[in-house]
């Protein structure tokens, strides 16, 4: 029985990846490992682990994993994701979605700024990243993709000013995934509600579940 564990995790934001929303599937509720990419052949079953919010430089301990149905207890191969060909890795993609409304003015819309940086700079090569901005309407700055420039040209001119229409902007950064995406997030960074929006929560929680969306 083939299992992949994924050694390096998407780290960074403050609870960046403990909501795990109408995402995939979790090992147990409250778990920090996400399961994923479920596949099956005669006699095997493979699957992908993810450990979220974990330290820098941490890694998953494919020794200490144990797989078990109805009681019984199965034979694992763990292979670590860096000694794969990428190609047989999950296709994951991000949007980050970062509010500029009037209420950010001065060293909040700096420290969402900072952020942003941060979480690129530690964002696994792998994982395509978008970033939408939001203050009275949502504008996408970059459609998720491998090359980060766009999306840090986008956060580092950022200005404040407005209303915050932040379920029009989750709900737009939902439909920027590319349809061969096998794990699709977007990160909210605000500093406070919903004001102005057209869409409402029920909409944005509809959507996300439909599109397969995992809303941090």
């Amino acid at each position: 029985m083939p299992a992949r564990v994924r050694a390096a995790a998407v780290v960074g934001l403050v609870l960046v990846l403990l909501g795990l929303g109408a995402g995939p599937a979790v090992a147990e509720p409250g778990s920090p490992i996400v399961v994923s990419n479920v596949g099956t052949a005669p006699g095997k079953l493979s699957l992908v682990l993810t450990g979220s919010g974990l330290p820098e430089q941490a890694a998953l301990a494919g020794g200490a994993l144990t797989v078990s149905v109805e009681g019984t207890q199965l034979p694992v191969e763990v292979t670590s994701a860096a000694s794969l060909d990428p190609a047989e890795l999950p296709i994951r993609s991000v949007v980050l979605v970062v509010e500029t409304g009037e209420s950010t003015a001065g060293a909040p819309l700096v420290a969402m700024e900072i952020a942003v940086f941060n979480y690129l700079d530690r964002l696994p090569a792998d994982v395509a990243a978008g970033l939408v901005t939001v203050s009275d309407q949502a504008r996408v700055v970059a459609a998720p993709t491998h090359e980060r420039t766009a999306v840090r040209t986008g956060a580092g001119s950022l200005s404040a000013g407005g209303a915050s229409a932040l379920y029009d902007a989750v709900l737009l950064a939902a439909g920027q995934f590319d349809v061969t995406s096998t794990e699709r997030r977007v990160v909210l960074l605000a500093d406070g509600p919903d004001q102005g929006s057209q869409a409402t929560a029920g909409t944005v929680a509809t959507a996300l579940r439909d599109q397969r969306v995992v809303l941090d």
